[in-house]
């Protein structure tokens, strides 16, 4: 499917009856190791091809300027593609859910407080648009 240019989304479908996990560190290494998904595309199904499916990427799925800052901070790693393959390792430092508008990539603005700083963040290497080009 990501072969023929579409957006693949990834989600838990957590709910108690059939599938009790929502755990994301798992479902990151299941598409890299059994559905030989990249990291780079595991990471876009889990965040702006999922936006783009509950038509809400003007706001959330990436990070980008005047966006919702949700977003993980983790401890030092040696690559981003160090993450679907450490899964049974807690490697967040800092969450932001709902709680920041990205202003450049060096300035959070927090709600209720002033600019943050923070360190320049680079995209996933792969990206997919809504329409899947």
């Amino acid at each position: 499917m990501i072969d023929a240019g579409l957006g693949v989304c990834l989600a838990t479908d957590f709910n108690p009856g059939t599938s009790p996990s929502a755990n994301i560190p798992l479902l990151l290494s299941l598409a890299c190791t059994q559905m030989k998904m990249l990291p780079e595309e595991a990471f876009n199904a889990i965040t702006v091809n999922g936006a783009c499916a509950m038509e809400v990427e003007n706001i959330y799925g990436s990070i980008a300027i005047g966006k919702m800052a949700s977003l993980i901070i983790t401890q030092e790693i040696p690559s981003f593609a160090y993450l679907p393959y450490s899964f049974g390792e807690n490697h967040i430092k800092q969450v932001i859910v709902k709680e920041a508008y990205l202003l450049s990539f060096t300035k959070l603005c927090m709600r209720n407080s002033d600019y943050v700083p923070m360190k320049k963040v680079n995209p996933p290497v792969k990206k997919v648009n809504c329409d899947g080009h």
